[in-house]
């Protein structure tokens, strides 16, 4: 479907196409079609032209609005034209209600009043959320300048302009926006400590760390994490040391001595993600790295990968962030799920080398068969629930584990008689667990009645259907299901 068209009766007006409500825009442009609008507007720029040029690059841009030198090109025509507000046939082209034209919109807008900062980040912010990204690109760090240089500078642009580098995966530039906005507002823990996450996503997107098992990678990184130790140096004689300052510095001066001894290296890492700087994350996984390399102890390849993890889970916060606030933009969505999948199977590799390493550490295969369950690798779940069961800690929630595994795999008796075993040793059957392991034998009993014709496994399904309903009215689907047990009893008693 077309976003946009010319009549037969007017070439400069778009036809509004928009999609039906509720639908994602479908974004459908004819960049050979703009091609003769583009070449146009040059000549009558050229000539002095400009209001006719600004009307065919508007056009033009409807059509192929991913065109960065045509987008260059239109804003260096309105500064040329020395117009203090667009006429209005410009707005007309861009009156109409599809997403493009709004972009069009946004750009014509702030084309005229190139420093008012609201009128930037929305011209920013608009080809973001519609996946232009090309363009998108250009135009935000230059709304960022303006937010910069404004007189009343507000918190709120630099949160969209922060959003909108997210998406744009401008990492660097994401931590400079929410950097801004701290300064605004130093009281917002929970953005300093989005910022810092952003900041280590961004150390890890320039550091290489994702390339840890590549040849000659350590060695990589330990040159530029030698090279920031430089640089961090410098800044600390101008800035003076802090309390995590001097401990770095401490524990620096000790390795540098020391640097064969464990425990040394061990509390220069820690130092180090203390502090959490981006600087300090990109060395401490070189430490940790350098010395797994030189000591092939499995104790400093996890601190690596722990470190690891963690970052990755700040750049999936940081993506889950940029899907947020573009919740059209298809293809932010789809880059949050393949790094969900991504980080998903980083914690996988990074637990099976644990569990290989540590064969008997139940917590680690507990969290390892959580993943695999997440992974839907329901046999290999099965098998880290069934050890770590044994640990009394790990005893109830293996068990719901183990069932739901049991359960995904279509092993229906086993998952009843799991559920029942995990019920017992539940303390308090009417707390959140108790709650789901309830529901999940339900299910299970409901499945069991139906297919079994089993009048006792559908009446006491229907018995804890009513419990929780009782207990919970709006609880998942309880009352659906409450429901169907009811009706699979009176249909099973009606047919003896």
């Amino acid at each position: 479907m077309a976003l946009f068209g010319f009549s037969k009766k007017d070439g400069d007006k778009p036809r509004d196409d928009a999609p039906a409500k509720g639908e994602p825009a479908k974004l459908s442009f004819s960049p050979e079609k703009a091609r003769s609008f583009f070449e146009q507007a040059r000549v009558k720029q050229e000539v002095g032209s400009f209001d006719y040029a600004l009307n065919l690059w508007l056009n033009g841009l409807r059509l192929d609005p991913n065109n960065l030198p045509a987008l260059q090109g239109f804003f260096n025509c309105a500064a040329q034209s020395g117009l203090k507000d667009p006429t209005k046939d410009l707005h007309t082209i861009v009156s109409g209600s599809t997403p493009v034209h709004k972009v069009l919109a946004a750009w014509l807008a702030w084309a005229f009043k190139p420093m008012d900062a609201a009128l930037a980040v929305r011209a920013a912010v608009e080809p973001a959320a519609l996946g232009l990204l090309d363009s998108a690109k250009w135009v935000a760090p230059r709304a960022l300048e303006v937010a910069y240089r404004t007189d009343r500078p507000r918190k709120d642009q630099f949160i969209s302009l922060l959003k909108t580098f997210v998406t744009l995966q401008m990492m660097d530039l994401a931590v400079k926006a929410g950097e801004a906005a701290i300064r605004l507002d130093p009281g917002d823990v929970q953005l300093a400590n989005d910022v810092r996450d952003l900041a280590a996503v961004a150390t890890m997107s320039k550091g290489g760390y994702e390339k840890t098992g590549d040849e000659g990678g350590f060695r990589s990184n330990i040159r530029d994490a030698e090279k920031q130790r430089r640089l961090d140096e410098s800044e600390r004689l101008i800035k003076g040391e802090g309390a995590l300052d001097a401990n770095i510095e401490h524990t620096r001066v000790e390795y540098e001595a020391k640097p064969a001894d464990k425990p040394t290296i061990k509390r220069h890492i820690e130092a180090l993600v203390a502090r959490k700087k981006p600087e300090d994350i990109n060395r401490a996984i070189a430490v940790a790295t350098k010395a797994f390399a030189d000591t092939q102890e499995y104790q400093f390849r996890a601190l690596a990968g722990d470190i690891q993890v963690k970052v990755g889970r700040a750049r999936l916060k940081a993506m889950r962030l940029a899907a947020e606030a573009a919740p059209d933009n298809a293809a932010a969505r789809q880059a949050f799920i393949d790094a969900e999948a991504k980080q998903l199977q980083l914690e996988i590799v990074e637990l099976e080398m644990a569990v290989k390493a540590y064969p008997t550490d139940q917590p680690r295969r507990y969290e390892l068969g959580q993943r695999y369950l997440l992974a839907n690798r329901h046999a290999d779940a099965i098998a880290q629930f069934q050890f770590s069961k044994n640990d009394g800690r790990l005893k109830a929630s293996s068990l719901t584990g183990l069932a739901q595994a049991f359960t995904a795999m279509d092993w229906n008796d086993e998952a009843v008689e799991t559920y029942r075993q995990a019920l017992e040793g539940h303390q308090d059957p009417a707390d959140d667990s108790g709650m789901a392991l309830r529901y999940g034998l339900m299910i299970c009993l409901l499945k069991r009645g139906t297919e079994n014709r089993d009048t006792p496994a559908a009446e006491e399904a229907e018995k804890l259907a009513s419990a929780i309903a009782m207990q919970q009215f709006q609880y998942r689907d309880i009352q659906t299901q409450r429901t169907s047990a009811k009706q699979l009893v009176q249909r099973l008693k009606s047919a003896t």
